[in-house]
């Protein structure tokens, strides 16, 4: 099943303010499952740098990121996340799978 779809403009400009397009100039992707918010953005606006962060939104509140090496990298990532939390999960099972994916670099923000 595929869960990520182009961010909205509102989204976009207002909710994720700092979302990138990626390399290729689309748009970042977003999916709204199960109370989390999964995005898979570009890495920086100059659009020179094809790795791909791709973060999780717990209730609006934690939130984890991975770096990832490219666009079809962090797509990939992105939907085994969104998959692995539409089966349901917790957040603590959900922070062991993630931490399991193939990420260069992770970043936490009060995940506990």
């Amino acid at each position: 099943m595929k869960y990520l779809k182009p961010m909205s403009n509102w989204c976009l400009f207002k909710d994720y303010n700092g979302a990138e397009h990626f390399t290729d100039g689309s748009r970042p992707l977003m999916a709204e499952i199960n109370g989390c918010d999964v995005l898979v953005s570009g890495y920086e606006p100059s659009g020179k740098d094809s790795r791909v962060w791709v973060c999780v939104y717990f209730d609006c509140e934690d939130s984890i990121t991975g770096l990832t090496e490219n666009k079809e990298k962090g797509i990939e990532i992105g939907e085994q996340i969104a998959e692995h939390i539409n089966s349901g999960t917790t957040k603590d099972d959900f922070e062991r799978f993630f931490r399991s994916l193939d990420f260069s670099e992770i970043v936490t923000d009060e995940w506990r």
